[in-house]
């Protein structure tokens, strides 16, 4: 008979538990919407007026005595002409944007063939085109400076002729590396070419003196390259 009053309370206590939890959300509830809406008013024109220009600021009074500069100004200074403005303002830049996009790509293009013009390696033409005798050339020059000492040179004569050949390879290095058109690139190239024969000639008139036996000096006076413009 304890055993069963015993559960018989605890239901009850149960029942009881859940029901005042069941009363006080809804009281929280309750208390929840009844803050939320607790309209203002005042602060509802006030929004109204600064966002689109519409209604009136209240109370009157209030805002005539201590903010009448404000209160004569709020309506027309209101965010929604200015979003409208802006709106307008960008929908037009729409129209210069797309045109100084497109004169973007068009110099875009011009200077990607610029740069394919100018960068030398393996787009470089005018090697193309005038490197084959400039390397035969650059080959006679070497091949004379090597027998500089089988037709009675010296040391000394054979580094001097070998300095000119290192500086005619220096000059062509740095005319592929250049970035420079491929028309200007070529008129380097020509005036390499023109450099190396007119070495080759002296080299080979001193050469053939002193097979011949003729008192040769092995460096001309007129040993040097004018500057490469």
């Amino acid at each position: 008979m304890k055993e069963l009053n015993m559960k018989h309370l605890k239901t009850i206590g149960k029942g009881i538990a859940v029901a005042v939890g069941l009363m006080l959300c809804k009281a929280m509830n309750v208390g929840a919407q009844s803050v939320t809406y607790n309209h203002d008013a005042a602060k509802m024109n006030q929004i109204t007026v600064g966002e689109t220009g519409s209604g009136s600021l209240t109370p009157s009074l209030y805002y005539q005595t201590l903010h009448k500069s404000y209160s004569k100004s709020a309506a027309s200074k209101n965010k929604l002409s200015y979003r409208t403005l802006a709106g307008v303002s960008l929908y037009n830049q729409v129209d210069e944007a797309e045109a100084l996009d497109s004169a973007m790509l068009a110099r875009a293009k011009i200077e990607a063939l610029n740069v394919a013009d100018r960068s030398g390696g393996a787009l470089d033409v005018a090697w193309a085109a005038e490197g084959g005798k400039i390397t035969d050339k650059m080959g006679d020059f070497g091949r004379n400076i090597n027998r500089i000492l089988q037709t009675g040179g010296n040391g000394d004569d054979q580094s001097y002729w070998k300095e000119h050949y290192q500086m005619f390879q220096c000059a062509i290095r740095a005319t592929q590396d250049a970035y420079m058109p491929n028309a200007q690139r070529k008129k380097q190239y020509l005036r390499i070419y023109t450099d190396v024969a007119r070495k080759n000639e002296e080299l080979i008139m001193l050469e053939i003196g002193r097979a011949s036996g003729y008192p040769t000096h092995a460096r001309p006076q007129n040993c040097l390259l004018p500057p490469i413009k």
